[in-house]
């Protein structure tokens, strides 16, 4: 019987700017996500920005000898004028991918996707 495939869950965060740039922060250091755009600030100063939370089946652990897939994400932050479009983001992921060949021998095949590049709001004084 085939594993179930990833479980994707919604979750919008609303609030102000700070605060929800420090929540994306943090979530996309714990987990594997996929933000959508922010949103410009209401009249309350508070932004919104939805995101959708990708949750994979750890039934069982892999056995010893058995081939590994390894998912990690990583949130790279850039220079404001650094990614002039999503061409530049295609570069950064690249970048990635060749950095991983080659600092890991050991790995058979590597995997990157460009998910998102989000503007984050200003932060606040």
């Amino acid at each position: 019987m085939s594993e179930p495939g990833p479980a994707v869950t919604q979750v919008k965060l609303t609030g102000l700017a700070d605060e929800v740039a420090r929540l994306m922060t943090e979530l996309g250091g714990s987990c594997e996500i996929i933000f959508g755009p922010v949103e410009q600030p209401d009249r309350g100063g508070n932004v919104t920005c939805t995101a959708q939370v990708v949750t994979h089946s750890s039934a069982r652990a892999p056995a010893d000898g058995q081939t590994v897939h390894v998912t990690v994400q990583a949130v790279l932050k850039v220079a404001a004028g650094a990614l002039p479009g999503t061409g530049a983001a295609q570069q950064v992921e690249d970048s990635v991918t060749r950095a991983l060949e080659a600092g890991l021998p050991e790995v058979q095949q590597v995997n990157t996707r460009f998910i998102s590049a989000v503007g984050l709001p200003a932060e606040r004084e």
